[in-house]
């Protein structure tokens, strides 16, 4: 009897020693599989928040510059270059089209109202002028967008037939030339080139999220206000002979030339002033120290004269709403093409 009892002791304490280390196993071990599993799904989602933070910097520039966006991802891809690729959010290429567009039209409705008279010849240098790279550039710059954009300075290789159709490559190209790899031409990404092409994106930001009227007064605030001499872009070669020409399209009497002022005649310095004439009309004046120069200048002042007249106060079609269009609006004359010499 004794014996009995004794080995049923010894086996309730050997089936207890085996539920526990049964419930031992099934406890902790489910535990540490789960708690790694949660430290790599946090470390993975931490990385993933960590490339596409908004940095103060941007937060800083985004109040500077008024860019209240209800998203501030937007503004983040829209600094965000393409050759970025740390990143989960699209490039900035897709707003940079759309905003390429709109700083154009926006900036060619508002010299085609200004200066209505001319032709369109130079009114497309001048809208170049505005929308053009360098300008773009210097802009960013001076915003400090340099210090925001996301971009890596990297050389890639390319194909002739892609770099013809797509702007963001640097690298030269021939028509005549098949779509095949070139080792030796290659382009580099410059600061100066993602800059201007977020300038773009963020217009084309403007555009899409916040509505047209958005982007018309960025570009109106920060591009159209500053003071860019366009007069330079009016390059002539015979200013008299066109000067000829416009007078005779005009129904207005020939140019003639006079001489108003002089001074040091027998001199090593002469200054001669001439004057542009149709009938008893002055159009313009020009110095210089010969009398073919100041003629020269005469003629060419006398065309800037005429092209480059300013309207002062003026509406741009944009800012009007089509009701008030359709039962107020008169529309401005067409630009002018150049007189046939």
């Amino acid at each position: 009897m004794f014996s009995l009892v004794k080995s049923y002791s010894i086996f309730n304490r050997n089936i207890s020693l085996l539920i526990l280390r049964h419930t031992c196993f099934v406890a902790i071990r489910p535990f540490s599989n789960s708690n790694t599993f949660y430290n790599k799904k946090l470390e993975e989602q931490n990385k993933i928040v960590r490339k596409d933070v908004i940095s103060p910097a941007l937060n800083a520039f985004a109040a500077r510059m008024r860019l209240n966006f209800s998203d501030p991802k937007i503004l983040l891809q829209a600094v965000t270059h393409k050759s970025f690729t740390d990143t989960n959010l699209p490039s900035n290429k897709r707003f940079k089209e759309l905003g390429k567009c709109a700083i154009q039209l926006y900036i060619t409705e508002y010299f085609h109202i200004k200066y209505p008279l001319l032709h369109t010849n130079y009114l497309k240098d001048v809208v170049n002028i505005y929308s053009r790279d360098g300008t773009l550039s210097t802009f960013g710059h001076e915003i400090g967008l340099n210090y925001v954009v996301r971009w890596n300075e990297s050389t890639d290789l390319y194909t002739s037939s892609t770099a013809t159709n797509d702007e963001d490559q640097l690298g030269p190209t021939d028509e005549n030339e098949s779509p095949v790899l070139y080792e030796s031409r290659k382009t580099t990404v410059k600061i100066g080139h993602v800059v201007a092409r977020a300038v773009q994106a963020i217009v084309g930001a403007l555009y899409l999220v916040k509505g047209p009227n958005s982007a018309q007064k960025f570009v109106q605030d920060h591009l159209l206000s500053r003071d860019l001499n366009v007069q330079q872009q009016y390059d002539v070669k015979e200013p008299k002979r066109h000067l000829s020409a416009l007078m005779k399209r005009l129904g207005q009497e020939p140019p003639v030339s006079r001489l108003l002022y002089e001074a040091g005649r027998l001199t090593k310095e002469p200054i001669f002033v001439i004057g542009i004439y149709s009938g008893t009309k002055k159009l313009a004046e020009g110095f210089g120290s010969s009398l073919k120069m100041a003629e020269f200048r005469a003629a060419k002042n006398a065309l800037l004269n005429h092209y480059f007249k300013e309207i002062k106060d003026f509406t741009l079609p944009s800012t009007i709403d089509i009701y008030q269009k359709q039962m107020s609006y008169i529309p401005t004359k067409v630009c002018d093409t150049p007189a046939t010499v």
